[in-house]
């Protein structure tokens, strides 16, 4: 992981920004190290966050022939309709193609279906009201898998939209009280428990027999983490405990914070982070012109891509403190 100061890189990304607007990928290194097959399980909130956040993690560990996995917890619609929504899925798939493009991998267009995680796998013999499975949708190309779970975005400071009845991560975790239902209807979730378990079961239906899991979230610790959408600060508690029951490692990644940080990536590791990056917002600017989450915010995202920031999970008391009861 390329975490190493190289001093200030403030314009990599420019250049990155260029070559993907002409539709040339940086060039990938050549992977000399393939010997580790471990599962790298990117939960994020919405569609661009691990491109911004991690992406260059996300390209290394392809690059190192790792099985990626990566689950959306948010449809990050932010009360704009379906046709957004979606299209935010469609850029998601094609920073993906990008990421199996710089890793030398080949890439092909994103097969989806409807699949099911057995609520056997989650509860095991215990007696559960919840239906016998959770369809989600399910996204595969190469070695790379994403599932989009298209629970209601629920704003920066997880109130949520009236459009969605004011659902959000942030009030299922604060009252206890579901259900928080995905968009499209396809779950309802009773708990963040609830989805802590559909989240371990969705890794679990990826991951080989015998083969580790190393988890990769957002930090979900404000002492860390200062400055940061709700949507991601539970999506990684839910990822924590999701990662408890799997005895999975963890890494926590800063969000919006690294807008107060400096730059501290390779300009190659920050070419392969815009060059995903760009990749998504173009698959936005293709269907509506004006959709482009860089033209919104372009000097938040311009730093974005130049640093990533990641901590591991070594406080064992991190969870029970940040979700009290779990």
């Amino acid at each position: 992981m390329r975490f190493h100061s190289a001093g200030p890189r403030r314009w990599a990304h420019v250049v990155a920004l260029m070559l993907a607007m002409s539709g040339s990928a940086p060039a990938a290194v050549a992977d000399a190290q393939s010997a580790s097959y471990a599962l790298e399980a990117f939960v994020v909130a919405h569609a661009d966050d691990w491109q911004l956040f991690m992406g260059d993690v996300l390209v290394e560990a392809l690059r190192r022939r790792h099985p990626v996995l990566v689950i959306v917890t948010s449809a990050g619609d932010a009360a704009r309709g379906t046709e957004f929504w979606q299209t935010r899925e469609q850029g998601a798939l094609a920073s993906t193609l990008a990421a199996l493009a710089l890793a030398g991998a080949s890439a092909r267009v994103a097969d989806c279906v409807v699949s099911r995680v057995p609520m056997a796998a989650l509860h095991g013999h215990q007696q559960s009201p919840m239906p016998p499975a959770r369809a989600v949708r399910t996204c595969r190309t190469g070695d790379a898998a994403t599932v989009f779970l298209r629970l209601p975005d629920g704003r920066p400071d997880g109130a949520g939209y009236a459009v969605h009845g004011y659902q959000s991560l942030l009030r299922l975790a604060a009252t206890g009280r579901g259900p928080l239902s995905a968009l499209d209807g396809s779950a309802s979730y009773a708990s963040v428990g609830d989805l802590a378990e559909t989240v371990a079961g969705i890794i679990r239906t990826q991951q080989r027999l015998g083969v580790a899991v190393h988890v990769h979230t957002h930090d979900p610790d404000p002492m860390t983490n200062v400055i940061d959408h709700a949507d991601h600060r539970e999506t990684g508690r839910v990822a924590l405990d999701a990662a408890r029951r799997l005895h999975a490692a963890v890494t926590l990644y800063a969000g919006y914070s690294n807008v107060r940080r400096a730059d501290n990536l390779t300009p190659e590791a920050a070419a392969w982070k815009a060059y995903c990056f760009v990749q998504y917002d173009r698959a936005m600017m293709a269907r509506h012109g004006s959709w482009s989450a860089y033209a919104e915010n372009a000097w938040a995202h311009a730093l974005y891509l130049s640093r990533t920031y990641a901590r591991p999970n070594v406080e064992h008391g991190l969870l029970r403190r940040l979700w009290p009861g779990r």
